[in-house]
């Protein structure tokens, strides 16, 4: 393969308010993104499950293989958005998906008890000198993934909410404003109590994530509440 065909990647890796890289992926072997001792990007605080993704590079470009996504005993998807990706938001991979990237800029990120995001770019030029990532060959058995507690709705509440977002429930990208009246006819309940519970919701959703994890925005709850927990579908209207 000629040098100038090579789709060379610079990664950045987030988590919280921690940066690290940029680092230069390697083309000869798999890059695990993780808290084990053998990722090739690495970060060590104990909210990141130890194996998020590997990125394996091809002819092609590079493949983005999805783990298997469990942080006590919950899927943690992965978020991937970039201007090929015409999806609102990006796309949301399931456990073992694969995703081939595309020479350009990717945003990867997890929807877990810390902000974590990973950034890969085209490194413009050979003379940038940056440090490889690349796996060791060993792994580690250290101690479990702090996450956050699986969620737990009242009828009521798994009702109310379904009300609320049944827009997104149906596979629209946002909900028409105003959010509450609409939805309280459905509910069975007045706008001020849709949306007390609304509040009460996403301060449960909150609870044991990190400050800059907190979900604040009204379609982020929503797809956090059936695409991430899976508690309001279909099943639910």
């Amino acid at each position: 393969m000629e040098r100038d065909t090579i789709w060379r990647a610079a990664a950045t890796f987030l988590v919280g308010t921690k940066a690290s890289g940029p680092f230069e992926l390697d083309l000869d072997a798999p890059v695990t993104i993780g808290r084990s001792e053998r990722c090739g990007i690495r970060s060590t605080n104990e909210r990141v499950p130890r194996e998020l993704a590997t990125l394996r590079f091809t002819s092609e470009g590079w493949i983005l293989e999805n783990e298997r996504q469990t942080v006590k005993g919950r899927i943690a998807p992965m978020r991937v958005s970039s201007e090929f990706i015409a999806t609102r938001g990006g796309a949301l991979l399931a456990p073992r998906a694969k995703i081939l990237l595309q020479r350009g800029d990717w945003r990867i990120e997890w929807d877990l008890a810390v902000k974590i995001v990973l950034t890969i770019s085209p490194l413009q030029h050979d003379s940038v000198d940056y440090p490889t990532a690349r796996d060791k060959r060993y792994g580690d058995h250290g101690i479990g993934t702090l996450a956050p507690r699986r969620l737990w709705l009242t009828d009521k509440q798994t009702n109310r909410m379904a009300a609320l977002y049944e827009p997104l429930i149906r596979g629209a990208e946002r909900a028409p404003k105003p959010h509450y009246v609409a939805a309280a006819v459905l509910a069975g309940c007045t706008a001020n109590q849709l949306k007390s519970t609304y509040q009460n919701v996403k301060r449960k959703v909150n609870v044991g994530r990190a400050a800059d994890a907190q979900i604040t925005d009204f379609e982020e709850l929503g797809y956090h509440l059936i695409d991430v927990e899976g508690v309001i579908g279909k099943d639910d209207l």
